[in-house]
């Protein structure tokens, strides 16, 4: 992990977190160095620490737990009609949790654009209830330092249906910011400038517009030249196609690997203890054929693969496959092979924080990828996006679908989108604009 010195926004949050306490939501436009601010923070801090998410996977990424499960609120709860306290009320923790919350001094919630504001509002009720410091009970999120790390302008939280009515009976907006813990902690905001993921000023600025919303005709007119009517009908090899809907990305999965001649193997994943099908983040039944697109959905510690490397399936065996990296046509060829992911949870031992295995899951690190949704893409750095979007239908999605490629060059649009698919939600637009700060300005 290399870190930027040179990056002021960076260093300035770093020491905001390490040398002091006051709290923290740190943002930034995609590719702006948050994944790697999240990791500097969890190797170098010295308070004991807990790094939480909103979803399993999303907490796997970050090498932490679910929110739900550090804080003992069911995700089958309706928070919804429930006030803050009600919900710290119904929380059992174990002994071994208790001990944690209760000792928390440093929490990191990454994701937490999607983080709702009642579910907020109910991680700061149960470090009140639980806290064991002098003014505990009524200091926010009972006194502990928390640093929030995500873009608003990205994907937003979910918000089912029959839940929006109550929820917006009692905030301005499902987001984090609308929370009354968000608003009482009042953090300090810094927003990372620096953009590393793109080089090319042009499509930094069209991206710069898809992300504040405020675009012209003239602002998406570097995109008409990326457009190829039909282009769905045959991508072509080491495309990536980002999809707004899930079955959409599964429908041309399906298809393509059906094209595919030979022989179809499926490797079963191994889930062992609390590892949940639902966090798994290789498919427990992944189907391959030689000739398959996949992508690779961890990093590899001998630096083979990142996340989100492309490659073609050469051979199918037994307990490994043979392939080819896309983007990269002069490397070799090399096995892949399962590997194991952990699953842990906290737990305090001799006044520090330590980490427990408390399930595995292991299966091949790939995925057919001929298509994935847009929000399975968030994180992402790819080299050529085929951006279905002309069907987006959250705000961000457009944006974040398009801001996953590194170059305009390698962006291709099966049709323009429309202004209406580039939506900014205009809660976001006004906090954004009324809290953020960088350095300089």
């Amino acid at each position: 992990m290399k870190i930027d010195k040179k990056n002021r926004e960076f260093q300035e949050a770093a020491d905001a977190v390490l040398q002091g306490t006051e709290s923290l939501f740190l943002t930034g436009r995609a590719g702006t160095g948050k994944t790697t601010f999240l990791k500097h923070i969890r190797s170098s801090a010295t308070r004991r620490t807990a790094v939480v998410a909103p979803t399993g996977i999303a907490a796997l990424n970050a090498g932490g737990m679910t929110i739900h499960s550090l804080f003992g609120v069911s995700p089958f709860w309706d928070l919804a009609t429930m006030t803050p306290e009600e919900a710290a009320r119904e929380v059992r923790l174990s002994p071994r949790k208790r001990k944690v919350v209760e000792k928390l001094e440093l929490l990191i919630i990454d994701e937490v654009s999607m983080v709702r504001a009642d579910l907020l509002d109910v991680v700061d009720a149960v470090l009140r209830r639980y806290s064991t410091r002098a003014a505990g009970k009524v200091m926010p999120f009972g006194g502990a330092q928390v640093v929030m790390i995500g873009d608003p302008y990205q994907l937003p939280p979910v918000v089912r249906r029959e839940q929006r009515e109550a929820l917006l009976a009692r905030y301005s907006s499902p987001f984090f910011f609308d929370s009354e813990a968000f608003k009482l902690l009042a953090p300090q905001v810094i927003e990372l400038q620096k953009i590393y993921r793109q080089s090319d000023p042009e499509f930094i600025g069209l991206l710069n517009s898809l992300r504040d919303g405020v675009v012209t005709e003239s602002a998406l007119a570097p995109l008409k030249s990326r457009v190829q009517p039909g282009i769905l009908e045959s991508v072509p090899e080491g495309y990536l196609t980002l999809c707004t809907h899930r079955n959409t990305a599964e429908e041309i999965n399906d298809r393509e690997l059906r094209k595919l001649d030979g022989k179809q193997r499926t490797y079963e994943g191994s889930l062992k203890d609390k590892f949940n099908a639902s966090e798994a983040p290789a498919p427990v039944q992944l189907e391959l054929k030689v000739g398959a697109q996949v992508m690779f959905v961890r990093n590899d510690p001998d630096e083979q693969y990142q996340n989100g490397s492309l490659a073609e399936v050469l051979e199918v065996h037994k307990h490994r496959v043979r392939v080819r990296l896309l983007n990269h046509p002069d490397e070799a060829p090399f096995d892949v092979e399962s590997v194991k992911w952990e699953k842990k949870e906290l737990q305090l031992a001799d006044g520090k924080m330590k980490e427990e295995v408390i399930g595995t899951y292991t299966q091949l690190p790939l995925q057919l990828a001929w298509a994935i949704t847009v929000h399975k893409s968030q994180g992402l750095t790819l080299d050529h996006v085929v951006a279905d979007v002309a069907r987006a239908f959250d705000s961000g999605q457009t944006y974040v679908a398009l801001s996953r490629c590194t170059s305009l060059e390698g962006l291709i649009l099966p049709a323009m989108p429309s202004l209406r698919s580039i939506r900014v939600a205009p809660e976001v637009r006004a906090f954004m604009s009324n809290s953020k700060r960088s350095l300089g300005t």
